[in-house]
């Protein structure tokens, strides 16, 4: 079962954070997600906040700063990286920027200069690229966390993600893996306020102060 410090369902969770979203200013493969859309998307999602995950890299200061400044107060955007390492596929929060990341990174190196920075380590989607890696625990150990859904994720594969992550004993999140605004907010993480800036979302997490999250139409489930 997960540690009593790092998992406690049914707290009071108010704010909605998709943690893993793609833009066509950043990947390739959401080509058909314009950037200038999130902060109506938001609105419609009755988002608080989204993370930007682009694949290798990280927005520019600026340009997160300048979103953030047309959206109204209680909702925000933070910047992170969804790193493709020679084993999995690790979102990371907190670093300054993109400086030693690189397609191909070994696993424990990215581990490593996260930890440096105080960010936080969450492996997606474990099972869809190096899924046989899995059945062995060392080959997962370091991260602070795994996404248990998103909307890449079929039920099957969820149930086996949650079983790993209850195994691990690591910190449970979810993000809709968004590569078009459709999917935007369809599947996230609640907390219990609104963080400050991107070192203290990922602190939050660690802490484990999250609820998984679906939604269809206004029907929201948590996950665990």
């Amino acid at each position: 079962m997960l540690k009593e410090t790092i998992y406690k369902p049914g707290h009071s969770a108010q704010v909605r954070i998709d943690l893993h979203v793609h833009t066509a200013f950043g990947s390739a493969c959401a080509e058909l997600h314009n950037p200038e859309t999130i902060p109506d998307t938001m609105d419609k999602k009755v988002l608080n906040g989204i993370v930007i995950t682009e694949h290798n890299r990280m927005w520019p200061d600026e340009r997160i700063k300048e979103i953030n400044r047309r959206l109204p107060q209680g909702r925000r955007i933070y910047s992170g990286v969804e790193v493709s390492t020679s084993l999995f596929h690790v979102i990371v929060i907190g670093l300054d920027n993109s400086k030693g990341i690189y397609p191909g990174i070994e696993y424990e190196r990215l581990i490593a200069l996260a930890n440096e920075n105080q960010a936080v380590t969450i492996l997606v989607h474990p099972y869809h690229t190096s899924g046989c890696l899995c059945s062995n625990k060392a080959f997962v150990s370091g991260v602070d966390s795994i996404e248990v859904a998103s909307t890449m994720t079929r039920d099957d594969i969820r149930t086996k993600t949650i079983t790993l992550c209850l195994c691990m004993g690591l910190v449970p999140v979810a993000g809709s893996d968004a590569h078009c605004s459709e999917n935007l907010g369809k599947v996230y993480t609640c907390f219990p306020h609104l963080p400050d800036h991107e070192k203290d979302l990922a602190e939050m997490i660690k802490k484990g102060m999250v609820t998984p999250m679906t939604k269809e139409g206004n029907v929201e489930t948590v996950i665990l």
